[in-house]
């Protein structure tokens, strides 16, 4: 009986779950039938599951919102009632502290039944307590908080929006604030990445002098530019106070580069002590939740040293190069080679540089081009590859045209340390702007460097930005007030230009503006992606919002609306 019992209900679940019918009324059902039991085991599978609730309250000063308010939400006993007089009181169980969003309402999650005490602060600099209100919230089907008691200055009244049950989520119930631009990292192994610091509406820690916030970095990426997914990394939490922006704690990310299976950001640590900490986060590409976060070996013991200059890692055959100042090279600073990304007990040494080697030339200069060192002293290449064996002489630099020999190229550029497959001369001669392009096969013995004639624009102009992909690379040319969008396709060394992302269109309470960052963009498998923040208008800058928004285009010139994304992380 009970078999048959399970696979009916497990029948009407599939079917519950995947159909939005109601198939009958419980007042219908014959107590004592088969059908009547099984709603009774669908309602212990749901109550086993679990709810929360949803609600939003604000609080008027004389009939508007006045200035910014935390309202703090503590569980207390079932008979509580406010002192008398009204004062600050921090009896209960904290629920959390949410500060209001940009329409002036706090938005506020209860995991369970019972009565809490809600507490109003406002601020601008510091924290000051304005009053007090009692609810309850005792059955699963109340349709509002039921105010059992308010306490508030002359002027003050409580307001609040609709209670609504949702589905208990496996996370600790938040909303996410961001409070920045998002910024493109760039495209691994199919996914594009993004990061933003980001901050949790229930996680404000009010204190007798300020109001303190934790701000861990966020992790966007996506396969498709349309479906995200998204991971906290809690261990890079700054700590900010939020009246007067200062940091206690602040990370930072410097650089980052790949390894054969990861995306290695690079942070650096400030405000604790006089020198600065150096952390790594191992981001795998097949498993982006699944990080590993570490501060980096600390080689040298005497306080002072150990700052590492970094933009400068390069990555190859399970080897990282990078420069490194410590008590010993605490001018120039040297640089080293490491085999396991400088955790502890790692082999680190340093690189003793002969007369051929890029490391004996100024590091401005020096860059990864595939699998070796290159150093361009503005006529030659010194040459190395990552087990440090050098070029026996220097190699020829062949400009595309005699366009460039005379000025020189102004920047020899590169793909920022992400696929290094291409190497570009930029020209910039009076009149004209010209990208060159070589992608031939190096190697210690090779005699020159060869550039195709690539893509000019006949205007004084300059690159704007530049992002880079295994397949393309992207240009924003600017000449005064006229900008152009250029696309390498590295197949066939062939350019082409492209539109630049759409304006994000005024709204009602939104801030126009004109999106045309590249820095906000990046390239996926065959489509671009442009992601950034959406801003209000007329708002205190300490007010947030979770609006992220995003477009993509599909062939670099028509582009989708401007659409919202809803962020949903994982949080470990």
């Amino acid at each position: 009986m009970l078999i048959r019992l399970f696979q009916i209900f497990i029948f009407f679940l599939i079917l519950g779950i995947s159909s939005n019918c109601i198939l009958f009324k419980e007042s219908e059902l014959d107590l004592d039938s088969d059908l009547s039991k099984l709603f009774g085991l669908y309602q212990l599978f749901n109550l086993q599951r679990g709810v929360e609730y949803e609600t939003s309250v604000k609080f008027l000063e004389n009939g508007v919102i006045n200035g910014s308010t935390i309202v703090k939400v503590s569980k207390v006993a079932r008979d509580y009632t406010l002192p008398s007089p009204n004062q600050e009181d921090t009896s209960g169980e904290l629920v959390g502290s949410f500060q209001q969003s940009s329409n002036g309402f706090h938005r506020l999650y209860l995991r369970d039944l019972g009565r809490f005490r809600l507490d109003l602060y406002k601020f601008s600099m510091n924290p000051s307590y304005h009053g007090s209100v009692v609810v309850d919230l005792l059955n699963s089907t109340d349709s509002a908080l039921q105010v059992v008691q308010e306490a508030f200055p002359n002027g003050y009244r409580f307001a609040e929006q609709k209670l609504t049950r949702i589905v208990r989520r496996d996370h600790d119930p938040f909303e996410i604030y961001i409070n920045e631009e998002p910024s493109a990292i760039g495209f691994y192994n199919n996914k594009a990445f993004y990061a933003v610091q980001v901050l949790f509406n229930k996680k404000f820690e009010i204190q007798t002098t300020n109001i303190r916030l934790p701000r861990p970095l966020l992790i966007l990426y996506t396969l498709d530019g349309n479906n995200f997914s998204s991971f906290t990394i809690t261990e890079a939490s700054s700590d900010a106070a939020v009246g007067s922006q200062s940091f206690d704690i602040n990370y930072n990310i410097e650089s980052h580069f790949t390894t054969d299976d990861s995306l290695v950001l690079v942070f650096r640590r400030t405000g604790i002590a006089t020198d600065p900490s150096y952390f790594f986060a191992k981001i795998p590409f097949n498993q982006p939740e699944n990080y590993q976060f570490y501060q980096v070996f600390n080689r040298d013991t005497i306080l002072g040293y150990n700052r590492i200059k970094t933009n400068k890692f390069f990555y190859s055959q399970g080897k990282l190069i990078y420069r490194e100042f410590d008590s010993t090279n605490s001018s120039n600073g040297e640089w080293r080679v490491d085999t396991n990304l400088l955790q502890a007990g790692s082999g680190n040494t340093s690189i003793f540089a002969s007369t051929y080697s890029p490391f004996s030339y100024g590091e401005d200069s020096i860059f990864q081009y595939k699998n070796f060192i290159l150093n361009f002293t503005g006529s030659d290449f010194f040459i190395s590859d990552f087990d440090l064996n050098d070029a026996s002489n220097s190699l020829t630099f062949n400009h595309a045209t005699a366009l460039c020999i005379s000025p020189p190229p102004t920047t020899i550029g590169f793909n920022g340390n992400l696929y290094k497959n291409y190497l570009l001369e930029i020209c910039s001669t009076p009149g004209i702007l010209r990208i060159s392009t070589s992608n031939q096969q190096l190697n210690l013995s090779s005699g020159n460097l060869l550039f195709s004639d690539g893509y000019t624009w006949n205007l004084n102009s300059n690159i704007q930005a530049s992002i880079f992909n295994m397949n393309r690379t992207l240009f924003n040319l600017e000449a005064g007030v006229e900008q152009r969008r250029v696309e390498l396709n590295h197949s066939n060394n062939s350019f082409r230009e492209i539109n630049i992302q759409p304006d994000i269109n005024p709204i009602s309470g939104y801030t126009p503006s004109n999106s045309t960052n590249l820095s906000d963009c990046t390239i996926l498998d065959g489509s671009y992606l442009c992601v950034t923040k959406r801003n209000y208008t007329g708002l205190p800058a300490n007010l947030y919002d979770p609006f992220i928004i995003f477009t993509t285009s599909s062939d670099g010139i028509t582009w989708t609306d401007w659409k919202e994304l809803k962020l949903n992380p994982v949080v470990r």
